[in-house]
């Protein structure tokens, strides 16, 4: 075989890339060329997660609401609590940060989370230690978000990351049942198409396909087939619903789109994991606990090709089981129950009920492993399932070596629970927490943060004594029965909407939260309250560096018409965290009340400095200018507020109200018809009022 002599065959090679080189740099330099137009020109936003503020004098990352514009349709994006990280990490500082979802951020309310409760449990046991608990989680997200938020975190001194996360995986984004972004069966697809719209020409071409109808991020035909149903993957919400939003959006458990779901999960969960460690931090990954007793499956599916007949015996099955079962004879239900499985063993409903006869029966452990069952075949899957949570063992078992530890928290919830199926003992619902459920999560923590901490030197290994109560955790976060009950009203709303509406236990559901408000309701009165200031008033000199305290104080002023000392305790949490444009609102809404339009003006301004797309403050601001006279600014500001969002019927009657101030009745009455035909029983807008 002969070698052909140097340099013979270069000519060719150089003709061929003379050939292909414009075809290939020609496209390459027009794109650079459009980024750097668009960016002159201030065309689109920074996608990164942490931006940089100057607080006090300080150097702060704070949270980029904008970022998850990337991931959501700009309706959709959630705008989350403030994160607030010093640059300076002082050398007596412990810096946690928490990833996950709404269970780990603590709705109904954050204040109350495991990670506020892990905090004070970790101050009470190592008093020489600064802890910084940071939660980074989101309601909604899942983790391809969650993936980039911890690199960015990696970057910023950490020394523990928490992680209690895959309650989303399906109906998050780029899931199977998401309405957020189309599914994707790869991270690398998905992670291409993050980064093109992180630019500011996938920004504009995003915002140009949904102006003409095809929203890539939110309204595009997903690729990969349809659901269970028979229905196309379409994301199609236009405005935020809560979880009613996903009706349509059923998975099975067999369905084949559910092995990309776990792939993914392990993968973006290695990569969590691997920013963690190249930063030099520890990591805890925690099962995730879920609500299997006491909350019944969202959704049932059938099981492909079966038959009308079969279908009809099914159903006289199941509905002759519970018959059965509310009459006392649970043995009896549950034979029908397991002949009805025998000819369809897909649906969940069944096997959650065949848990209720169980436990009925006494026989417990069985009646867990159906509850579990009826979780893992719920075809609304809004909590994790047991795949999920053995990929978080797989990934966390048996590595203590390499400063990462396991916390099974889900084995925790079942040994603590009655009957070892938790339910209403420690879950408000499917997922969230009530105070005992968060104090549980949070003392299942602590061992391993013991490790961790001895594993850094920061502290000896051996216990420093008995963890600070649960009893002594609420004084000190001021967990008062005010609190417990507006939390309850929260839960109780969600409770009366879909899908927790259309539920089989969804009457006793809602039995047992009206009992919790009713017996709460004695904290409306004035000595009630009272009493309820009273503890803030000891917690606060306990914390007095802890401005949630101080948020919560001016919520509760608020709520009793103490308009001036609510404002006073907006203004010093905005002192500590000017972005919190929550705390800015009610600010805002406590100095219009007192009559001060201008202040109320201010505030609004310098919210929307840090989320100008949010359209409810838009709104407010433009009620404070309308109500100072300057209906002009108001219409200009309420049009503002409807290009973000033209489905508002409360916007548009305000515009309207403007409108007709100014002698514009034409207009005044296109947008009362508006406000009328988006929400006929939206109460202003309505004939008997005379509008």
């Amino acid at each position: 075989m002969r070698f052909p002599e140097p340099g013979k065959n270069s000519v060719k090679t150089r003709g061929k890339w003379r050939s292909w080189a414009p075809a290939i740099l020609s496209p390459c330099l027009f794109l650079l060329a459009a980024e750097g137009v668009l960016r002159l020109c201030g065309f689109g936003y920074p996608a990164g997660y942490l931006r940089p503020l100057a607080i006090g004098g300080k150097a702060y990352s704070i949270g980029n609401p904008d970022f998850f514009r990337t991931y959501f349709p700009a309706r959709l994006a959630p705008y989350p609590d403030p994160v607030t990280i010093p640059l300076e990490k002082s050398p007596d500082a412990y810096r946690i940060f928490i990833l996950g979802e709404s269970a780990a951020l603590g709705i109904p309310e954050p204040s109350f989370g495991f990670g506020r409760i892990l905090e004070r449990m970790l101050r009470d046991r190592y008093p020489g230690i600064r802890f910084e608990v940071i939660n980074l989680s989101v309601t909604a997200i899942d983790s391809h978000v969650l993936l980039p938020i911890a690199e960015a975190a990696s970057r910023r001194h950490p020394d523990l990351f928490i992680l209690y996360m895959g309650n989303n995986e399906v109906i998050g984004p780029y899931g199977p049942g998401t309405v957020f972004a189309p599914f994707a069966s790869g991270t690398a697809l998905i992670r291409a198409a993050v980064a093109v719209k992180s630019t500011r020409t996938g920004q504009f071409l995003d915002g140009l396909l949904g102006r003409m109808g095809v929203n890539a991020a939110g309204r595009a035909k997903a690729a990969g087939g349809g659901d269970a149903m028979g229905r196309g993957n379409r994301a199609g919400a236009e405005k935020w619903a809560g979880m009613e939003m996903f009706l349509d959006r059923t998975v099975s458990r067999d369905d084949p789109r559910m092995q990309s779901v776990y792939a993914n999960f392990r993968k973006n969960l290695d990569g969590i994991l691997s920013a963690a460690k190249s930063s030099g931090a520890r990591v805890i990954i925690s099962t995730v606990a879920a609500n299997l007793r006491d909350n019944a499956p969202f959704a049932s599916v059938h099981r492909p090709g079966l038959s009308e007949p079969e279908l009809k015996t099914w159903r006289g099955l199941c509905d002759s089981a519970a018959f059965l079962a509310a009459a006392g004879m649970p043995e009896a239900a549950l034979r029908l129950y397991m002949k009805a499985e025998d000819i369809d063993s897909v649906p969940a409903e069944p096997r959650f009920r065949m848990g209720r006869s169980l436990l009925a029966l006494g026989r417990a452990e069985e009646a867990a492993q159906a509850f579990q069952t009826a979780l893992d075949r719920d075809a609304l899957r809004f909590r994790a399932d047991s795949r999920l949570n053995s990929i978080l063992r797989e990934s966390g078992r048996g590595r203590s070596s390499e400063g990462i530890w396991l916390a099974d928290a889900d084995s925790v919830f079942r040994s603590a629970a009655v009957d070892h199926a938790p339910g209403a003992e420690f879950f408000y619902e499917h997922v969230h927490l009530r105070f005992e459920g968060n104090y549980l999560l949070a003392r299942t923590l602590v061992p391993y943060l013991d490790s961790a901490l001895a594993v850094s030197g920061k502290a000896d290994s051996r216990s420093s004594g008995p963890l600070l109560s649960a009893e002594a955790c609420r004084a000190s976060l001021a967990l008062t029965g005010w609190n417990r009950l507006e939390m309850a009203k929260k839960i109780l709303a969600m409770a009366e909407r879909p899908p927790f509406s259309g539920k089989s236990d969804s009457g006793e559901h809602r039995a047992r939260l009206k009992r919790e408000v009713d017996s709460l309701g004695a904290y409306t009165g004035n000595d009630s309250l009272q009493a309820v200031l009273e503890e803030y008033q000891r917690a606060i000199p306990a914390a007095p560096g802890d401005l949630t305290l101080r948020r919560n104080l001016g919520d509760l002023f608020y709520a009793c018409d103490y308009l001036p000392q609510a404002a006073e305790n907006y203004r010093a949490v905005l002192e500590g965290v000017p972005q919190d444009t929550r705390t800015r609102q009610m600010l805002a809404k406590s100095l219009a009340e007192q009559g001060d339009g201008k202040g109320a003006v201010e505030e609004y301004g310098r919210a929307l400095e840090f989320t100008p797309g949010a359209v409810e403050l838009r709104n407010g601001l433009a009620n404070s200018l309308a109500g100072m006279g300057d209906y002009a600014e108001a219409v200009r500001q309420y049009a503002i507020a409807l290009q973000g969002n033209p489905d508002l019927a409360e916007v548009h009657f305000n515009l309207s109200r403007a409108l007709t101030a100014l002698g514009r009745t034409r207009e005044a009455a296109e947008h009362l018809q508006a406000s009328r035909r988006l929400d006929p029983d939206f109460a202003p807008a309505t004939p008997e009022n005379g509008l």
